[in-house]
């Protein structure tokens, strides 16, 4: 199975998935991890950090996290971990 870990310093679980630098990745058989990898996420935080105002639901402004924007955004975070089972995050918004 493999776990992607949101995370900042490849040590700890990051408060919020959409601020998060990368994903340590572990490959887990059994009750052992049997292989590590870290996922940098610089190439696509440009475009995701910061909380600028979102186009919300009927319109209304400073709905964080919805809109065809929010879920564009939210596809390119999670691309590179697609194939992992399981995600750790202290947080994330509800369209996430």
């Amino acid at each position: 199975m493999k776990v992607a870990i949101v995370t900042d310093d490849g040590t700890t679980v990051s408060q919020h998935f959409g601020m998060a630098r990368g994903y340590a990745v572990l490959t887990v058989e059994g009750q052992q991890v049997v292989g590590r990898e870290a996922l940098d996420r610089s190439d696509i935080l440009p475009a995701v950090s910061g909380h600028e105002p979102h186009q919300g639901l009927k319109g209304q402004v400073d709905c964080h996290g919805t809109g065809t924007a929010a879920a564009a955004r939210h596809l390119r975070m999670v691309e590179p971990i697609k194939d992992c089972e399981v995600l750790l995050a202290r947080g994330m918004s509800w369209s996430a």
